[in-house]
């Protein structure tokens, strides 16, 4: 399927207008959110994950110089 009807099928199935020359491609949504972290940390950012979290986003984000912080994420409390 090319760029452009990725982009038509977002459109007419979800309302949502995105740009073919803004569809980037992956393998799994764990590529994805590498790409997006490697693209948004700098060294020193905190990154805060809800916990538990998926291991890999803890190692992402100290790979790209972020230190990640966890929070307890509690789901009677919303």
């Amino acid at each position: 399927m090319s760029l452009g009807r990725l982009s038509e099928k977002e459109r007419r199935v979800n309302g949502v207008y995105v740009s073919a020359d803004d569809v980037i491609v992956t393998v799994g949504i764990s590529e994805g959110i590498q790409m997006v972290m490697a693209a948004l940390i700098s060294a020193g950012d905190e990154i805060l994950l809800p916990g538990p979290t998926y291991p890999p986003y803890i190692s992402y984000g100290r790979f790209f110089g972020g230190k990640p912080v966890t929070y307890e994420a509690v789901e009677k409390n919303g």
